[in-house]
Protein backbone atom coordinates (compact mmCIF):
# COMPACT_ATOMS: atom_id res chain seq x y z
CA UNK A 1 0.00 0.00 0.00
CA UNK A 2 3.06 2.23 0.16
CA UNK A 3 5.17 1.46 -3.28
CA UNK A 4 4.83 0.54 -7.11
CA UNK A 5 7.43 -0.19 -9.31
CA UNK A 6 6.26 2.46 -11.31
CA UNK A 7 8.14 4.92 -9.08
CA UNK A 8 11.17 3.03 -9.87
CA UNK A 9 10.80 3.55 -13.23
CA UNK A 10 10.15 6.77 -12.96
CA UNK A 11 12.99 7.78 -10.78
CA UNK A 12 15.64 5.54 -13.01
CA UNK A 13 14.25 7.71 -15.84
CA UNK A 14 14.75 11.24 -14.34
CA UNK A 15 16.86 13.57 -15.53
CA UNK A 16 16.89 11.53 -19.08
CA UNK A 17 15.57 13.18 -22.44
CA UNK A 18 12.84 10.96 -24.19
CA UNK A 19 15.35 10.49 -26.72
CA UNK A 20 17.91 9.13 -24.73
CA UNK A 21 15.92 5.71 -22.56
CA UNK A 22 16.74 3.53 -24.87
CA UNK A 23 20.18 4.51 -24.14
CA UNK A 24 20.62 5.18 -20.80
CA UNK A 25 18.06 2.78 -19.54
CA UNK A 26 17.44 0.45 -21.93
CA UNK A 27 16.49 -2.73 -19.59
CA UNK A 28 14.22 -0.45 -17.15
CA UNK A 29 12.71 3.05 -18.09
CA UNK A 30 12.49 2.99 -21.71
CA UNK A 31 10.20 0.16 -21.68
CA UNK A 32 7.98 1.82 -18.75
CA UNK A 33 8.12 4.47 -21.87
CA UNK A 34 7.12 2.22 -24.82
CA UNK A 35 4.47 0.25 -23.08
CA UNK A 36 2.59 3.77 -21.65
CA UNK A 37 3.19 3.42 -18.03
CA UNK A 38 4.88 6.66 -17.78
CA UNK A 39 4.52 10.23 -19.22
CA UNK A 40 6.49 13.44 -19.73
CA UNK A 41 5.90 15.15 -16.80
CA UNK A 42 4.96 18.79 -18.81
CA UNK A 43 6.10 20.66 -15.62
CA UNK A 44 9.88 19.82 -15.96
CA UNK A 45 12.11 18.78 -19.11
CA UNK A 46 13.02 15.06 -19.02
CA UNK A 47 11.10 14.38 -16.10
CA UNK A 48 8.54 12.02 -16.06
CA UNK A 49 5.38 11.31 -14.16
CA UNK A 50 3.43 7.29 -13.93
CA UNK A 51 0.70 6.62 -16.26
CA UNK A 52 -2.07 6.35 -13.62
CA UNK A 53 -0.48 9.49 -11.92
CA UNK A 54 -0.09 7.92 -8.74
CA UNK A 55 2.06 10.53 -7.58
CA UNK A 56 -1.29 12.77 -7.03
CA UNK A 57 -3.37 9.69 -5.48
CA UNK A 58 -2.29 5.98 -4.45
CA UNK A 59 -4.37 3.89 -2.69
CA UNK A 60 -1.58 0.70 -2.95
CA UNK A 61 -1.36 -2.26 -5.97
CA UNK A 62 -1.34 -5.68 -5.31
CA UNK A 63 1.70 -7.63 -5.92
CA UNK A 64 3.23 -10.73 -7.02
CA UNK A 65 6.89 -11.76 -7.75
CA UNK A 66 7.87 -15.68 -8.80
CA UNK A 67 11.41 -16.65 -9.85
CA UNK A 68 12.24 -19.98 -11.10
CA UNK A 69 15.80 -20.64 -11.74
CA UNK A 70 17.85 -23.87 -12.49
CA UNK A 71 22.14 -24.67 -12.44
CA UNK A 72 23.95 -27.48 -13.32
CA UNK A 73 28.22 -27.70 -12.62
CA UNK A 74 29.53 -31.11 -14.29
CA UNK A 75 33.60 -31.69 -13.69
CA UNK A 76 35.39 -34.34 -16.13
CA UNK A 77 39.45 -35.34 -14.24
CA UNK A 78 41.98 -36.19 -15.69
CA UNK A 79 44.17 -38.23 -13.03
CA UNK A 80 47.77 -39.65 -13.27
CA UNK A 81 51.10 -41.28 -11.32
CA UNK A 82 54.02 -43.03 -11.73
CA UNK A 83 56.88 -44.04 -9.37
CA UNK A 84 60.82 -44.01 -10.02
CA UNK A 85 62.35 -47.00 -8.06
CA UNK A 86 59.73 -46.88 -5.10
CA UNK A 87 61.01 -43.57 -3.51
CA UNK A 88 60.00 -40.94 -5.91
CA UNK A 89 56.14 -40.78 -6.48
CA UNK A 90 54.45 -37.86 -9.13
CA UNK A 91 51.16 -37.34 -9.43
CA UNK A 92 48.54 -35.03 -11.47
CA UNK A 93 45.37 -34.26 -12.01
CA UNK A 94 43.52 -31.86 -14.64
CA UNK A 95 39.69 -31.00 -14.20
CA UNK A 96 37.29 -29.49 -16.74
CA UNK A 97 34.13 -27.63 -15.50
CA UNK A 98 31.19 -26.94 -17.38
CA UNK A 99 27.79 -25.84 -16.46
CA UNK A 100 25.09 -23.30 -16.57
CA UNK A 101 22.56 -21.45 -15.37
CA UNK A 102 18.95 -19.95 -16.01
CA UNK A 103 16.57 -17.61 -14.01
CA UNK A 104 13.51 -15.87 -15.07
CA UNK A 105 11.55 -13.76 -12.44
CA UNK A 106 8.19 -12.11 -13.23
CA UNK A 107 6.87 -9.17 -10.98
CA UNK A 108 3.10 -8.72 -12.22
CA UNK A 109 1.13 -5.77 -10.44
CA UNK A 110 -2.49 -5.22 -10.77
CA UNK A 111 -4.20 -1.58 -9.77
CA UNK A 112 -6.79 -1.50 -6.90
CA UNK A 113 -8.99 0.86 -8.07
CA UNK A 114 -11.35 -0.04 -11.15
CA UNK A 115 -11.61 3.65 -12.33
CA UNK A 116 -7.77 3.46 -13.53
CA UNK A 117 -7.14 2.75 -17.01
CA UNK A 118 -4.10 0.95 -16.44
CA UNK A 119 -5.08 -3.25 -15.02
CA UNK A 120 -2.28 -4.63 -14.97
CA UNK A 121 1.53 -5.59 -15.65
CA UNK A 122 4.32 -7.74 -15.83
CA UNK A 123 7.94 -7.28 -15.54
CA UNK A 124 10.12 -10.19 -16.84
CA UNK A 125 14.19 -10.76 -16.16
CA UNK A 126 15.53 -13.72 -18.28
CA UNK A 127 19.28 -14.99 -17.50
CA UNK A 128 20.73 -17.58 -19.14
CA UNK A 129 24.67 -17.60 -18.28
CA UNK A 130 27.17 -20.68 -18.76
CA UNK A 131 30.75 -21.26 -17.34
CA UNK A 132 33.94 -22.96 -17.49
CA UNK A 133 37.27 -23.30 -16.15
CA UNK A 134 40.38 -25.54 -15.81
CA UNK A 135 41.57 -26.84 -12.68
CA UNK A 136 45.38 -28.65 -12.44
CA UNK A 137 47.10 -29.68 -9.49
CA UNK A 138 50.43 -31.83 -9.63
CA UNK A 139 52.78 -33.10 -6.11
CA UNK A 140 55.17 -35.48 -5.36
CA UNK A 141 56.26 -37.86 -2.52
CA UNK A 142 59.66 -38.68 -2.17
CA UNK A 143 60.45 -41.92 0.41
CA UNK A 144 64.61 -41.09 1.41
CA UNK A 145 64.16 -43.79 3.57
CA UNK A 146 61.24 -46.12 4.66
CA UNK A 147 60.27 -44.93 7.74
CA UNK A 148 60.38 -40.67 6.20
CA UNK A 149 58.06 -39.35 3.02
CA UNK A 150 58.34 -36.28 2.16
CA UNK A 151 55.66 -33.89 0.47
CA UNK A 152 55.05 -31.43 -1.91
CA UNK A 153 52.00 -30.45 -4.15
CA UNK A 154 50.59 -27.75 -5.69
CA UNK A 155 47.11 -26.72 -6.81
CA UNK A 156 47.18 -24.10 -9.59
CA UNK A 157 44.89 -21.07 -9.38
CA UNK A 158 41.55 -21.82 -10.62
CA UNK A 159 39.77 -19.40 -12.95
CA UNK A 160 35.90 -20.20 -13.63
CA UNK A 161 34.77 -18.17 -16.46
CA UNK A 162 31.32 -17.07 -16.59
CA UNK A 163 28.88 -15.46 -19.57
CA UNK A 164 25.92 -13.51 -17.93
CA UNK A 165 22.98 -12.65 -21.49
CA UNK A 166 20.12 -11.61 -20.08
CA UNK A 167 16.82 -9.54 -21.61
CA UNK A 168 14.17 -7.61 -19.99
CA UNK A 169 10.06 -7.23 -20.84
CA UNK A 170 7.01 -5.36 -20.08
CA UNK A 171 3.92 -6.50 -20.82
CA UNK A 172 0.78 -3.66 -20.15
CA UNK A 173 -3.07 -4.35 -20.19
CA UNK A 174 -5.28 -1.72 -20.16
CA UNK A 175 -8.78 -1.76 -19.25
CA UNK A 176 -9.78 -0.44 -23.19
CA UNK A 177 -8.50 -3.96 -23.70
CA UNK A 178 -5.52 -2.61 -25.42
CA UNK A 179 -2.19 -3.60 -24.58
CA UNK A 180 1.73 -3.02 -25.24
CA UNK A 181 4.76 -5.48 -24.98
CA UNK A 182 8.44 -4.05 -25.59
CA UNK A 183 11.50 -6.30 -25.16
CA UNK A 184 15.07 -4.47 -24.40
CA UNK A 185 17.85 -5.89 -26.42
CA UNK A 186 20.20 -8.50 -24.88
CA UNK A 187 22.91 -7.86 -22.68
CA UNK A 188 26.12 -9.41 -21.85
CA UNK A 189 28.17 -9.43 -19.38
CA UNK A 190 31.80 -11.52 -18.87
CA UNK A 191 33.83 -12.15 -15.71
CA UNK A 192 36.01 -14.60 -13.56
CA UNK A 193 36.01 -16.33 -10.36
CA UNK A 194 39.41 -16.49 -9.38
CA UNK A 195 40.98 -18.88 -6.68
CA UNK A 196 44.56 -18.15 -5.65
CA UNK A 197 46.71 -21.17 -5.89
CA UNK A 198 47.70 -23.65 -2.87
CA UNK A 199 51.23 -24.64 -1.75
CA UNK A 200 50.92 -27.86 0.61
CA UNK A 201 54.30 -29.18 2.25
CA UNK A 202 53.84 -32.68 4.04
CA UNK A 203 56.43 -34.45 6.37
CA UNK A 204 55.22 -37.79 7.76
CA UNK A 205 57.47 -40.32 10.33
CA UNK A 206 55.87 -44.20 9.36
CA UNK A 207 56.27 -47.01 12.29
CA UNK A 208 55.78 -50.10 9.88
CA UNK A 209 51.87 -50.34 10.98
CA UNK A 210 52.45 -49.46 14.36
CA UNK A 211 51.64 -45.55 13.34
CA UNK A 212 53.05 -42.28 12.34
CA UNK A 213 53.60 -38.97 12.87
CA UNK A 214 52.35 -36.66 10.16
CA UNK A 215 52.60 -33.30 9.34
CA UNK A 216 51.20 -30.97 6.91
CA UNK A 217 51.82 -27.21 6.06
Amino acid sequence: DESSMLFDFVASSNGAPVEELGVQTPFYGALAWETFLMDEDNAQAAFYLTQPRYEFEFSGVNQSHRVDESGRLGEVYLNGSFAIQNRIFLGFSLGVKTGGYEQTSVYTENTVPDNLLLNDFSFTYTQRSTVGGIDAKAGVIIKPEPWLRMGLAYQFPFRLNIVDNFSTRILSNFRDNTFYIAESPEGTINYQLRSPGKVTASFALVKDLDGLISVDV
